[in-house]
């Protein structure tokens, strides 16, 4: 789980990158959460579908709608979140009628909550060399997850106890003051999903857990 010379370089890249217009979405979601007027809810809904492209991942309304009452009801603290919202989201079919266990936005959901909690999607993925959840039965596709989960985890948690990691925090505090009230694995995810997004893995190997 330890960071590799090529990881870290290509998150101080990513560090780099971050600007405070990248960074905003968070930082507004960040103050709208506890806020808990109708505006509030719709401006986060707004804001978080935008940032999180909830939009164009095929999702139907009554879907959205559901995942958003899990979300303002959330109560952090739960013992394993992901599996629960996972089961109670499968229920709701995606516009072309299927079914689908949504391992991004579920670890998405949690991660507004809990900033201890890894982001998990294709980004990540590539970050770490790892393969999407296979097919299989339901029980078992989340278990998988929950297990990339606690890999991600780890991982994360190896990197802010490398005294390589914080001048790369820094960095990100630097850009915008308010991270410093981000849990350290928040900022692990923003800079993973820099990599990824920015498409700073280019020709890049040996990056993987």
């Amino acid at each position: 789980m330890s960071l590799s010379e090529i990881q870290l370089s290509l998150l101080h890249q990513a560090s780099r990158k971050l600007t405070r217009v990248d960074l905003a979405p968070y930082v507004r979601l960040r103050w709208l959460l506890p806020v808990k007027t109708d505006e509030a809810r719709a401006e986060f809904r707004k804001v978080f579908a935008q940032f999180y492209r909830l939009g164009g991942a095929g999702l139907t309304e009554a879907w959205k709608d559901r995942y958003f009452q899990l979300l303002f009801d959330f109560k952090p603290g739960e013992v394993d979140p992901h599996a629960r919202l996972l089961r109670d989201l499968y229920k709701y079919p995606r516009a072309k009628g299927d079914q689908a266990l949504e391992f991004s936005f579920v670890s998405k959901l949690v991660a507004t909550h809990d900033e201890s909690q890894p982001i998990y999607d294709s980004h990540v993925r590539a970050f770490f060399g790892l393969e999407p959840v296979g097919p299989g039965p339901v029980k078992e596709r989340i278990q998988e997850f929950r297990g990339i989960v606690a890999t991600v985890r780890k991982s994360y948690a190896g990197w802010v106890a490398d005294p390589r990691f914080p001048p790369l925090l820094k960095t990100l505090v630097d850009t915008e003051p308010e991270l410093a009230h981000s849990h350290p694995r928040r900022l692990c995810d923003m800079l993973v999903w820099t990599v990824g997004g920015k498409h700073l893995t280019a020709g890049a190997k040996g990056n993987q857990v």
